[in-house]
C-alpha cells in the first residue's frame, strides 16, 4: 500500500492572514476548535491567523491564552459584527484584508 502525502490547497493571497470569524463563544467552544487552529497553523505555518469574535470575548485571550499562542497571532473581541448594518459593514471593510476568511 502506498501513503499518500497530502498537501494543503494553495491560499488565493498568501501572505494576507487567515481570519476565523465567530459569533460567540465559551470554554467548550475554545477547546472544541483547537484541532482547526491546530491544522491551519500546520498547513499553513507563515500564515498570521486573526481570530474575530463578533459578540463578547474569547477563552483564547486571557483563560487559554497560554494554549492558544502558539496557533493565534491576534484576537479581536467584541466586534459587533452579526447584524448587516451599515456600521457593521464599516467595521468589516477596516479590518485588514485576509488571504482566507472563514467562519466556525
Amino acid at each position: 500500500m502506498h501513503d499518500r502525502v497530502s498537501r494543503p490547497r494553495p491560499l488565493p493571497e498568501p501572505g494576507r492572514g487567515i481570519a476565523i470569524l465567530n459569533e460567540r463563544e465559551g470554554l467548550g467552544d475554545g477547546f472544541f476548535k483547537l484541532p482547526l487552529l491546530r491544522a491551519l497553523r500546520r498547513c499553513y505555518p507563515g500564515e498570521a491567523i486573526t481570530w474575530i469574535v463578533s459578540e463578547g470575548d474569547t477563552p483564547y485571550r486571557v483563560v487559554m491564552a497560554d494554549i492558544a499562542r502558539p496557533y493565534v497571532d491576534r484576537i479581536l473581541v467584541d466586534q459587533h459584527l452579526r447584524k448587516p448594518t451599515p456600521d457593521t459593514i464599516r467595521r468589516l471593510r477596516a479590518l485588514p484584508r485576509f488571504s482566507v476568511n472563514s467562519t466556525s
